[in-house]
């Protein structure tokens, strides 16, 4: 009985190195948008409330517009090609927004990305879960 208790507790300890060692991935200064990019599923899985926090931050940056580097690095996450529905929930109704109230600071944000993942967005915009395509049209975000 020991013994079976020793081997699932190295097992445990060999598959859980975060949990071992009390780390989780994009944790601390590390948590920003290019950590999250490079390690979207064990940071949504492993460090959920921080996901969630990066996320939001970066999209404060990105709505602010101080900076077009910022709000083109969310719009960088439409290159994510993610499969996770609360995300894609969120990240459609944050770029249709951000398209309707700054469409000229989404527009450069958008003019930065590789071609792939503007086309990416151009697919978000063109099937919107929360905005009227007219309106998208109408901003200027998404052409005919």
């Amino acid at each position: 009985m020991a013994y079976r208790l020793i081997n699932h507790l190295v097992v445990v300890f060999l598959l859980c190195p975060y949990t071992a060692y009390g780390e989780t991935v994009c944790s601390g200064s590390a948590a920003d948008i290019s950590c999250l990019m490079r390690n979207f599923d064990d940071f949504y899985h492993k460090n959920y409330s921080d996901f969630w926090k990066v996320l939001h931050s970066s999209l404060k940056e990105a709505e602010h517009c101080r900076s077009i580097e910022a709000t083109s690095s969310f719009l960088n996450l439409a290159s994510l090609h993610s499969t996770n529905a609360e995300f894609n929930e969120f990240f459609a109704e944050s770029i249709e927004n951000l398209c309707l109230t700054s469409p000229k600071c989404f527009s450069d944000a958008n003019n930065l990305l590789p071609k792939a993942t503007q086309e990416r967005l151009k697919m978000f915009l063109n099937n919107p879960l929360f905005i009227d395509k007219e309106h998208l049209y109408k901003s200027g975000c998404l052409k005919h």
